[in-house]
């Protein structure tokens, strides 16, 4: 039974664990850029913390994640059924992409010299794949799909 689940449990733990070591390297750069005298606008140094703070949130939901399928190994029907957390997950990383792209549109837009065409055009994907990001979670968890039946508390 052990070798049905390597591939994927073992695969979520050493991907929880790398997820992790990245926090990390965010929590340590975060520290730097903050002690550092540095000219940003409050706005971006206040995104800058946020997007630290929402790879915080993303790091522990995903270690909710991976301690729900742990503590079910074995247990074939938990296995399949979605814990809350991954969902919620989801539009976590959407949230913290719209942001870092809006960031990149920005810098892109100061060194254009004010052009408008391309941060726009990144802006809007941006806008639309944020609204994927949170639509799909929703609809495919409540789905009556195999995978996504219901969801576990």
């Amino acid at each position: 039974m052990a070798q049905v689940f390597d591939g994927t449990l073992g695969a979520a733990f050493l991907g929880h664990y790398m997820t992790a070591i990245l926090f990390g390297i965010t929590s340590m750069q975060t520290w730097v850029y903050f002690k550092e005298k540095n000219t940003d606008p409050i706005w971006l140094r206040s995104m800058v913390l946020v997007l630290w703070f929402l790879d915080g949130v993303h790091t522990t939901l995903l270690t909710s994640a991976v301690y729900y399928d742990l503590s079910h190994f074995g247990d074939l029907l938990a296995i399949f059924k979605v814990y809350w957390s991954i969902p919620v997950m989801i539009i976590v990383t959407g949230v913290s992409n719209t942001i870092v792209r809006g960031i990149f549109a920005y810098r892109l837009w100061k060194l254009s010299n004010g052009g408008i065409l391309v941060p726009a055009v990144i802006g809007v994907l941006s806008l639309y794949h944020t609204g994927k990001e949170i639509v799909e979670p929703s609809s495919t968890s409540l789905s009556s799909g195999f995978w996504f039946r219901r969801f576990t508390l």
